[in-house]
């Protein structure tokens, strides 16, 4: 099974150890998703405009992966698991719904968390 990370999972950043037996595919790039600051990590929600993006990696992970990063990310309650279509088929991704986001949260236009941590890592597509 496959999992979109865009945030502290991604390789680099502080939870890329969950995915340590796990195998990296490679990037791609999500459209109708708007990043948003959510304290010291990104929250990803469905969008409805086509412009918002998101820059994802996306990981082959085991079944006893998929429990832990469910636990990580506080599936269902926090954030929710959803499907989603990457171009190395068809993948889980943890997002957050349009309640969660405040007015003053801070919207990562571009969709890369931290893309001056990560520009060494990838180059957008």
């Amino acid at each position: 099974m496959l999992v979109a990370t865009y945030g502290s999972l991604k390789k680099g950043f502080h939870n890329h150890g969950f995915l340590s037996d796990s195998k990296c595919l490679g990037v791609d790039s999500l459209s109708g998703f708007a990043m948003y600051k959510y304290s010291s990590f990104p929250m990803v929600v469905a969008s409805d405009d086509s412009n918002d993006t998101i820059m994802v990696e996306v990981y082959e992970v085991s079944a006893d992966t998929l429990v832990r990063l469910d636990y990580l990310e506080g599936h269902p309650e926090f954030y929710r698991r959803i499907h989603v279509d990457t171009i190395y088929g068809d993948a889980f991704m943890y997002i957050g719904t349009r309640k969660q986001i405040r007015e003053n949260m801070l919207k990562i236009n571009n969709g890369v968390w931290k893309p001056s941590d990560t520009l060494s890592i990838y180059t957008r597509r």
